[in-house]
């Protein structure tokens, strides 16, 4: 086996899939142009960013009846706010492993969805630069983890193309051979339908989200989303586009260029544009019929909505051992809150006030955590580099051991941890 080609094959698919989310960048591999680039962060982003944007609610985990063992066992409840003088006990996170049944092939990704539900890939390639030498598989839980069943994949190597993974939901899953077609299933792998390269389905087009639960996105005129270096297509100020019908008729007229955009729980639409050393905000409440400009704060900030939209935050990360400065919506406007957080990897809204996220100050750096009231909450004993929320509540943290994936299962910061590897 060509080893050095497996490496680079793994890390451009790394460059290329998922979260939502966002994290830390990955180095980008064999970068051919912007739009190439731009594909790659966006469907990184929307897999690890998989279903936030549904109203996170309780987790009930209830065991099986048919003598399986229980995904989780009853969440275990941890302070909210722990004295000043406590000590917390590291977390011990519960280990599940993504292991297929009959598949020998060691380079593998998980996607989770849900607090029981998971996607793991698996690609193993025998000479660089061939796609068609390629051998895949695709598999999946429904019990966190517990046991995992493998899909009935169509010949993903017959096209001998670069194949593009995108999680969408838990029994939605797409492929796209680059430039030759997508593949996708909606019964949770049990069968496949091909599309035109030129149509993709909309499922798979919800890579382009912010969410992939999200009706918009953000596009230049005449793209679909899918196009690189090679056949793509350039524009100095992209439009809000509603995923599988076109652009907006009434497009945000906010100085600058649109850096995101997104719709949260409650059905508002939310534009963020970088206009030099300022980010402004704009907000549609009329299922964009009409946008009010918000705001605008310094600095290069991401925008972070609650599950049910209530709470909407920017966070402007500095560099390492420095803080992050925050602003909530209050009323109709931005106000920078009392207390810089520690410096947030991926920081997300959970709702109630609250942030989720990983610090990456010297003192506790690469520990994932709570802000709120002014102060960070973090977790020992789990490493990570950025968090989310998926869309039953579940935290996923990435980037920690292994790659692996850690998950809260639980609600607020009453959580039991597992990672997912």
């Amino acid at each position: 086996m060509a080893e050095a080609g497996i490496d680079e094959r793994f890390a451009r698919f790394e460059a290329e899939v998922p979260a939502t989310f966002r994290p830390a960048p990955l180095a980008e591999v064999a970068a051919r142009a912007r739009r190439r680039r731009r594909l790659r962060r966006a469907l990184f982003a929307g897999v690890l960013a998989i279903a936030v944007g549904a109203p996170a609610g309780a987790v009930a985990v209830a065991a099986d009846h048919d003598g399986r063992p229980s995904p989780f066992p009853p969440p275990v409840v941890q302070l909210s706010r722990p004295p000043a003088s406590a000590t917390p006990e590291p977390i011990r996170p519960i280990e599940r492993t993504a292991a297929l049944p009959g598949v020998d092939m060691t380079g593998k990704q998980v996607y989770p969805v849900d607090a029981t539900h998971a996607w793991v890939w698996y690609v193993d390639c025998t000479a660089e630069d061939n796609p068609g030498s390629c051998r895949y598989a695709l598999g999946s839980t429904s019990d966190g983890g517990v046991t995992w069943h493998r899909a009935n994949l169509p010949n993903l190597a017959a096209d001998k193309a670069d194949v593009i993974p995108i999680a969408v939901d838990a029994r939605t899953f797409a492929f796209y051979a680059l430039h030759k077609r997508f593949w996708q299933t909606t019964d949770g792998g049990a069968s496949f339908s091909s599309y035109p390269a030129t149509a993709p389905p909309r499922q798979a087009l919800s890579a382009w989200a912010r969410d992939p639960g999200d009706a918009f996105t953000l596009l230049c005129p005449g793209a679909i989303g899918f196009e690189d270096g090679a056949s793509g297509i350039e524009c100095d100020r992209e439009q809000v586009v509603r995923i599988g019908s076109g652009p907006v008729p009434h497009q945000p007229t906010l100085p600058g260029r649109p850096a995101e955009v997104l719709q949260a729980g409650d059905g508002r639409i939310w534009l963020i544009t970088n206009d030099g050393p300022v980010t402004r905000v704009a907000v549609s409440t009329d299922d964009s019929r009409t946008w009010t400009e918000v705001g605008s704060v310094p600095g290069q900030a991401a925008l972070t909505v609650s599950p049910d939209g209530a709470d909407v935050w920017l966070v402007e990360g500095h560099t390492p051992d420095a803080a992050a400065t925050v602003w909530r919506l209050t009323g109709t406007r931005f106000v920078a809150q009392a207390g810089s957080p520690e410096d947030l990897g991926g920081a997300t809204a959970m709702g109630g006030g609250m942030l989720v996220g990983a610090a990456r100050t010297s003192s506790i750096g690469g520990s994932p955590g709570y802000w709120f009231g002014g102060a960070f909450h973090w977790i020992p004993g789990l490493q990570t580099t950025g968090c989310n929320l998926l869309r039953d509540g579940t935290i996923a943290c990435y980037g920690g051991q292994d790659q692996s994936f850690l998950l809260g299962v639980g609600t607020g910061t009453e959580r039991t941890w597992y990672r997912l590897a």
